[in-house]
């Protein structure tokens, strides 16, 4: 009996310490996940799916001096369809910063083409103004190179090392628009693997020069022209105004809620009622605005984490309503060290506690655990605005608890057969049930204890054997044997040996 319960108490134990190594291994492969050292997409698509479910849930903020004029589809109804002549466009121009005194406009639209006539209007119009003009890079193999690119901001020897995007092409504006305009800045979006724009470039690379954003160029001529300064990863324009940048060169855009003229984060006009008229000036007064499209066919259209179908002018405004706010969420250069702490911490705690519990209690320190990891996520977006990765740590959490629950479930249920195929005869059901689930509180260990014993036998058991038939013998002793059993199992006895007509049995210890 003590080397079947020994046998039983071996295997828990070897349960535990596989378990436990198991536990310790996923750990392990989850904190190399996180280094980059074993690729696994799937975590990846997690952490993003996770950040923009996030991000749609967060309540946009109005932001009062960020405006968009919109080219929307009344403004074709009544403005004709685009694009429209460079004549109407230099009165809209007048109507926003001669009239409404903008402190800044900028256009997410590029005038490539040539229109003699209006090129002049317009260069008029925006000539010695806090004017700043759109305009795009091309990846395309062989991608012309239309119009003329504005000056560089840096040389690019000042960036080597930066992991910065090549490009092919360009569509800039005519050279007399970008001469008479107060800056240029492009509006490139950057695409994940996915399709969806989380991130703007806010300077690039093109033969050897660094070139400034939309974006980045409007903040620049709103906060009047300061130099970019770059410390590390961080591009400050004042104490205020700061941008932390990738290891590109691209910078998150802090998109919240939903996107477009309905969503609340920004105040949209149509552009027709600017052009006619119809706007009180005063709305435009030292704000900073934006002409773009949204509507269907014009401009640049993006999926981004708050909507598949996001008008580009949105995306350069939200960067800059983030600068402004100072709340620019990013990817701190610590990320994966800090979280592949957390996952040593969590995972680890799961690895060597789990083994130690039922299936009811593995179940809800995972639980408590997957809350922990994404509060702790969300709480380091909110408060600090890092975005950091949580798959990785939960995902260890989970397999940890499936390597539990298998093969707890399959090594206790052998030992549970054993004890009650091993007591079952000799000990109660209800102790025999509570043996069964916890085999590992009755030790096998020789112990001192005191104890009540019961020695019962017939009286009189010779004679009466001597007047029966065998048989007849037989049915009465298990009789007398059978209800003895129960009642010495009814007070939680515990049947040691039966010898002949007698029975002995104990109380004060289980086994």
């Amino acid at each position: 009996m003590n080397r079947l319960l020994q046998s039983v108490h071996a295997l828990l134990r070897s349960f535990r310490l596989w378990a436990t190594v198991g536990g310790l291994a996923i750990t392990v492969l989850a904190i190399l996940v996180l280094l980059g050292h074993v690729p696994m997409p799937a975590v990846q698509t997690f952490d993003r799916l996770n950040q923009d479910h996030r991000l749609r849930w967060q309540p946009p903020e109005f932001e009062p001096r960020v405006l968009i004029v919109d080219i929307d589809e009344k403004s074709l109804q009544e403005q004709g369809r685009w694009t429209w002549p460079r004549r109407t466009l230099a009165r809209l121009v007048e109507r926003i910063v001669d009239e409404g005194r903008a402190r800044v406009l900028g256009f997410d639209i590029v005038f490539a083409e040539p229109e003699p006539a209006g090129d002049l209007s317009l260069a008029e119009a925006i000539r010695s103004r806090p004017v700043v003009l759109g305009y795009y890079f091309s990846r395309q193999a062989g991608a012309r190179r239309i119009g003329r690119l504005p000056s560089s901001v840096f040389e690019g020897h000042a960036f080597d090392g930066w992991l910065l995007p090549q490009w092919d092409g360009f569509g800039a504006n005519q050279e007399r628009l970008s001469d008479a305009a107060r800056s240029s800045g492009f509006y490139n979006a950057q695409l994940d693997d996915d399709g969806v724009v989380r991130s703007v470039p806010v300077l690039t690379l093109f033969n050897g020069q660094v070139y400034e954003s939309l974006a980045l160029a409007m903040l620049r001529v709103y906060g009047d022209n300061p130099p970019i300064a770059l410390d590390g990863q961080l591009l400050s324009l004042d104490a205020q105004t700061r941008l932390p940048l990738a290891r590109d060169l691209t910078a998150r855009v802090p998109f919240a809620g939903q996107a477009g003229p309905q969503a609340g984060r920004f105040e949209y006009i149509s552009a027709t009622d600017v052009i006619e008229g119809r706007v009180d000036p005063a709305r435009f007064r030292d704000r900073i605005v934006l002409v773009g499209a949204s509507a269907p066919g014009i401009g640049d259209r993006h999926t981004t984490p708050v909507s598949i179908d996001t008008p580009g002018v949105e995306v350069q405004a939200t960067l800059i309503a983030g600068a402004l706010a100072g709340h620019m969420p990013y990817v701190p250069w610590h990320a994966e060290l800090t979280v592949s702490l957390i996952t040593l911490l969590v995972a680890g705690a799961a690895a060597l506690v789990m083994p130690r519990l039922g299936a009811a209690g593995i179940v809800l320190l995972a639980a408590a655990l997957l809350l922990v990891l994404q509060s702790a996520n969300a709480l380091m977006f909110g408060v600090l605005d890092w975005i950091t990765p949580v798959a990785a740590p939960m995902m260890a959490v989970v397999l940890i608890a499936i390597l539990n629950l298998a093969t707890g479930h399959f090594i206790e249920s052998k030992a549970r057969q054993a004890v009650v195929a091993l007591f079952g005869q000799y000990v109660s059901p209800k102790l025999v049930q509570r043996m069964a689930r916890e085999p590992a509180a009755y030790p096998m260990e020789s112990q001192n204890k005191r104890l009540t014993i019961l020695f019962a036998d017939i009286r009189g058991f010779t004679r009466i054997a001597e007047s029966m038939d065998p048989q007849v013998l037989r049915e009465y002793l298990n009789t007398f044997l059978t209800r003895m059993t129960e009642v010495i199992h009814q007070h939680q006895g515990t049947v040691d040996k039966y010898m002949g007509d007698a029975i002995m049995a104990f109380w004060g210890a289980p086994v």
